[in-house]
């Protein structure tokens, strides 16, 4: 790390700490004192605008200065949330330096629970005397003591010292360059670490448990009442108990409930309350013309005991650790996500309920939930780039006077497979952002007139435009003029409007939501029946005109949720389409299809044909969609890129005016490594761009040809490829593969506790194996499922997993685990060895390195596929001898290495090995007939290592 000295302020700042420390110590001195005097310009020194002196807008600001807020009695706001780009980065509480921080429980407690419940990585503890830095992933504990998850401890005179370290953490370049989430991916995670994401789930799993038995056995339920039930009664409480930390209901209206007795009666009457404050459909008990949805007339008649409700209240309130003032509205959607992805099942008996994975998520082997990051470039790059350039009037669908007109409409975004809703909160929270600039551009026309769409928040000054705030009324307007959904699953629809309606009262208070009352005659939230729905997205109501829809009866009408676009959203329909659609569709693969489905998809969606994943549908499904001059982006399994069977779903992307292509890889922690497209129907841009991802910053790579991307019936986007090397990949990609002359296979399928440390059958894992050597095995099984025939020797032993492909020559017929490839020769002329050495060489590096996508990022692993595409010379000729000779010399020499025991013995061989691997290299390039210049790009590439 680069050291430098500490800014003139901050020894100025030590000096007049250090002279006067016996007053800056004493019980007079107090935190207000502190923060000004101190505080404030510490961190002014390490970048910070403390004082928001560029005017910027709140949303955008630096730093937020919290107002003490006591929250259940004793808890406070921290003093600072410090941010970049609008994004809370890290929070600073400050005590009065007479607090010994090295002792104080209850001051860290105070501090990590609000940056653990606000999903922060770390913050900071601070006196000025001392400075405490927490990993504030660890899930605070009421009786921890204050070096619990303390990482690093400064005090007043280390700042000079140790200034390299605080700055290149917590100073502002750093954190806005990414240091505090490199910290978050880099770092060793402390004991004790449990996200507030993985509490909360686990929390939320276990209210389900209790109240869905407890509503089976008390109640006549259906499977899918009691589903609901379940959901709506959760959902519920958490509403209130989040709008209870955020000052908008009464302080522990719930928790004194929970005190008394028929509490589900209770609860009722404050969910019917609800109702009339806010008219969300969250709380809809009543039939109302306005509304779209239907009344819920089954939660209020059921009986609930009061010791299942108690124990969830309770739960919520302190010493809980969480913290719902702070909790990120896209944290709450993440666990929602995975709540999801389990269903209630009713018992024969009728009495119990079983709590188990949807059948789809258990194929997919998970939930996985699109990271933030992940969905602000989409919506940055779809939306954000509709709304370029237009006034907020013309994106709110009126003419530059402000009026209606037939021929205008508002920009709308659609989220055809929604999820928990993700992307549509994101959406809404970019539109929420982009209206609040555009009208304090001119706030003295939009905070004036009958209907005013931005005010001057309490304590701002007039005139002002960082002081204004969006009325409660045009918050609603944005939502239900601009967002829309669909999702198959009826659980998820209700969490994406919770979610919705949660972000509409972001930031107001009981006051702010009364006054919308008083003066609008509004009540604070609105209906969102009829733009987020409940529907199958692929599957039109024309399914029932056809034979196999004619003869699915009423269970299975229920279950397909057939969806008409037209009838769902009419006003879309008249003007062409949305004009931006987002998402991250399911990744349902083709071997886990329905039957139900795919005579319907291979009459309506040219992509579908014998072989087609889910995903294919959906993207087709968006390009309908979109309408020209819209964008449509979504997040997709990166087999998109290259293999065969998916050439029509990239010949429909250029047809659709394909932008760019962002590789971001392994991001939902699973086995899927995934790429964001960018499409704009209508446009044929002639170079498309090419993103890999840094963390979490997309980085340019490369800008593709498009015409390249046209060659041929495939269509291959092979992106990490020049424009040059792209044509040497055609040229190479039409001759003999490494599959026409051996036949792969992988080893025992075997879960880690069927390895042993001792047993009868040695077996070969990857890390046993190295460039033209094998280890001796030391691991065993008892026994194998798969034919010894599959490991006779001779044989090629290839690893799956790493950052380079490693092979090498098995005489003795080891058996090996899955993580290992066996390859056997089919061509009996072609030698065994020449086949070794190409995949040992640059070439299989560089071809694999260009062709294969999911090699690219975070886990390389090389599926069959690849392997068997690496390209063979056509014929057994003179070259290819010369070629199978080296590699023999090559093993030879790997085998006297090991006999060597003294440093210079090995030196002499290493020296041999290293001019026969060039030799090798050499040998490899000449059999596949590469030209000089061809050579030499493969060279550059693989020197260079990209």
């Amino acid at each position: 790390m680069l050291t430098f000295p500490a800014p003139s302020e901050v020894d100025r700042l030590v000096r007049q700490f250090e002279k006067q420390r016996s007053h800056y110590t004493s019980a007079q001195y107090n935190e207000t004192q502190l923060r000004r005097e101190f505080v404030d310009p510490f961190f002014a020194a390490l970048g910070w605008d403390m004082d928001n002196t560029h005017g910027v807008l709140d949303a955008f600001k630096d730093v937020i200065h919290e107002d003490s807020l006591v929250v259940e009695g004793r808890v406070k706001a921290p003093d600072y949330g410090f941010r970049a780009g609008g994004d809370r980065k890290f929070f600073v509480e400050t005590k009065r330096p007479a607090v010994n921080l090295q002792v104080s429980a209850d001051s860290a407690y105070q501090l990590r629970r609000y940056a653990w419940s606000a999903k922060l990585p770390l913050s900071i503890l601070t006196t000025f005397d001392a400075l405490s830095i927490y990993d504030t992933r660890v899930r605070p504990q009421i009786a921890d003591g204050a070096a619990v998850a303390r990482i690093a401890y400064f005090t007043v005179d280390e700042y000079q010292r140790r200034w390299s370290e605080l700055s290149s953490l917590f100073g502002r370049d750093a954190v806005y360059s990414g240091s505090i989430d490199r910290f978050a991916a880099e770092s060793r995670r402390l004991k004790g670490t449990l996200e507030v994401d993985d509490a909360f789930l686990a929390e939320i799993e276990s209210w389900r448990e209790q109240l869905a038995n407890n509503l089976a056995l008390r109640n006549e339920l259906t499977q899918p009442e009691l589903n609901y039930a379940v959901q709506a009664i959760i959902d519920r409480i958490i509403f209130l108990r989040i709008c209870e930390d955020r000052g908008i209901e009464d302080t522990e209206r719930l928790k004194m409930l929970g005190d008394g007795t028929n509490l589900y009666t209770a609860l009722c009457a404050v969910f019917r309350d609800a109702d009339a404050k806010y008219n969300s459909g969250l709380f809809h008990f009543a039939a109302d013309r306005q509304r779209a949805e239907q009344p819920d007339v089954l939660t209020p008649t059921l009986i609930v005991d009061d010791a299942v409700l108690k124990r969830i209240i309770h739960s919520l309130y302190y010493p809980s650790p969480y913290d719902f003032r702070v909790f990120p509205a896209d944290v709450l959607g993440q666990v929602y996500e995975r709540f999801l992805g389990n269903v209630i099942r009713i018992t024969q008996s009728g009495r119990q309920a079983v709590v188990e994975r949807k059948p789809e998520v258990r194929e997919a082997k998970g939930v996985y939930y699109t990271p933030t990051h992940i969905v602000r470039y989409i919506i940055q790059n779809t939306l954000g780039e509709v709304l370029a350039n237009k006034t907020p009037n013309e994106a709110r669908g009126l003419t530059a006077a402000g009026s209606r007109s037939r021929t205008l409409h508002p920009v709308r975004v659609l989220d055809p497979a929604c999820g928990s809703g993700s992307f549509l909160l994101g959406a809404y929270q970019f539109l929420l952002r982009w209206f609040l600039c555009k009208y304090a551009e001119d706030a003295e026309r939009w905070s004036r007139g009958r209907h005013p769409v931005i005010y001057l928040a309490p304590g701002k000054r007039q005139g002002t435009a960082p002081g204004y705030r969006l009325t409660i009324p045009e918050r609603k307007r944005i939502l239900t003029e601009h967002i829309f959904g669909v999702d198959i699953d009826s659980q998820a629809v209700e969490v994406t409007k919770l979610s919705l309606l949660l972000q509409v009262l972001e930031g107001e208070s009981a006051t702010s939501v009364g006054q919308t009352r008083a003066l609008f005659h509004e009540r604070a939230l609105p209906d969102l029946g009829s733009n987020v729905q409940c529907g199958n997205s692929l599957i039109g109501t024309d399914y029932f005109d056809e034979p196999y829809g004619l003869a699915i009866d009423a269970e299975g009408r229920q279950l397909l949720k057939a969806f008409d676009w037209n009838d769902a959203f009419p006003d879309v329909a008249r003007v062409g389409g949305f004009d931006a659609v987002v998402g991250n569709p399911p990744y349902v693969f083709g071997e886990f299809h329905d039957t139900a489905g795919k005579p319907y998809y291979a009459t309506r969606f040219g992509v579908a044909h014998d072989q087609y994943d889910t995903y294919w549908l959906f993207v087709e499904s968006a390009a309908k969609r979109v309408r020209d001059g819209g964008r449509f982006g979504l997040i997709v399994p990166d087999a998109l890129l290259a293999r065969d069977v998916a050439a029509p779903v990239r010949k429909l992307l250029l047809s659709r005016g394909l932008r760019s292509l962002y590789h971001c890889g392994m991001v939902f922690n699973a086995s899927v490594s995934a790429v964001v497209f960018i499409a704009e129907p209508g446009a044929m841009p002639e170079r498309i761009q090419v993103l890999v991802r840094d963390i979490e910053t997309p980085v340019e790579r490369e800008s593709c040809s498009r015409q390249r991307f046209d060659q041929g019936a495939a269509h291959r986007f092979l992106i990490h490829a020049t424009d040059a090397e792209n044509e040497l990949l055609m040229r190479l990609m039409t001759q003999r593969t490494l599959g026409d002359v051996a036949a792969v296979s992988r080893g025992e399928e075997l879960g880690k506790r069927n390895v042993l440390e001792r047993g009868p059958i040695p077996i070969l894992v990857g890390e046993d194996i190295g460039r033209y050597s094998i280890c001796p095995p030391s691991r065993f099984v008892r026994a194998i499922n798969k034919n010894r025939e599959l490991y006779r020797s001779p044989k090629i032993v290839l690893v799956k997993t790493g950052a380079a492909c490693i092979a090498s020559l098995d005489a003795h017929s080891l058996v090996t685990m899955q993580s290992v490839y066996n390859l056997h020769m089919r061509d009996d002329v072609f030698p065994i060895e020449a086949l070794l050495g190409i995949l040992n060489s640059r070439f299989a590096r560089w071809f694999i390195d260009r062709t294969f996508t999911a090699y690219k990022l975070l886990f390389p692993q090389m599926n069959q596929t690849t392997v068997e595409s690496i390209p063979v010379p056509r014929e057994t000729t003179n070259d290819v001898l010369v070629l199978a000779g080296l590699v023999t010399r090559m093993l030879t020499l790997q085998v006297e290495l090991e006999g060597v025991r003294t440093p210079s013995e090995r030196a002499v061989i290493e020296r041999q090995i290293a001019a026969c691997e060039r030799k090798i290299d050499a040998a490899v390039n000449r059999s596949l007939g590469l030209s000089d210049a061809e050579m030499a790009l493969v060279q550059a590439a693989t020197q260079e290592g990209r």
